[in-house]
């Protein structure tokens, strides 16, 4: 239930980025938007090892 949390989370995080990105702001956004998918993977990733019981089904 964690992982799809999160990884709802990083979905919506990458709609929003796509939506809202633009030139002028380009690079500014990559690295925000790399940013935080990075973040995202990792909490991912530490529910992970500490809960090992997951449905992968959105």
């Amino acid at each position: 239930m964690i992982f799809n949390k999160g990884f709802i989370v990083i979905l919506r995080t990458i709609l929003l980025e796509l939506t809202l990105l633009n030139l002028p702001t380009l690079l500014s956004k990559s690295i925000n938007f790399l940013s935080t998918l990075l973040k995202n993977l990792l909490i991912c990733l530490m529910n992970k090892n500490s809960q090992k019981q997951y449905n992968w089904k959105i």
